[in-house]
């Protein structure tokens, strides 16, 4: 699956080679990913697919979200469903029509902080 914005295959494939691969096992076996996954997603951008430029967003096409998942999803199906409602829900925020959403709720969303 190719991805329209090519910055945003090497962020992910950076997010997956030192976070998601070297802590993978520990999670499994754990049951439970650690909450920094977030903030390091956050950290990338990666929280913000869908939202727009202005905001800080990749503001990428459905598609690019649809290769963002698959590449994650090679590594961890839990990691790729929690990270990608994370940002549909910062996106949804992003356009508000109550104005906390926009300026307050969704900019801690895409940082991983909330």
């Amino acid at each position: 699956m190719q991805y329209d914005n090519p910055a945003l295959h090497s962020i992910t494939q950076a997010f997956c080679d030192e976070i998601i691969k070297p802590n993978i096992v520990a999670w499994e076996r754990n049951h439970q990913a650690p909450r920094d996954i977030f903030s390091e997603a956050g950290k990338r951008g990666l929280l913000g697919l869908e939202t727009a430029a202005s905001d800080g967003g990749f503001e990428a096409h459905f598609l690019d979200k649809l290769a963002f998942a698959y590449h994650l999803s090679q590594y961890s199906m839990a990691a790729t469903f929690a990270l990608i409602n994370s940002q549909n829900i910062a996106a949804r925020l992003s356009n508000s029509h109550i104005q906390r959403h926009r300026s307050d709720i969704a900019p801690l969303l895409r940082s991983g902080l909330l």
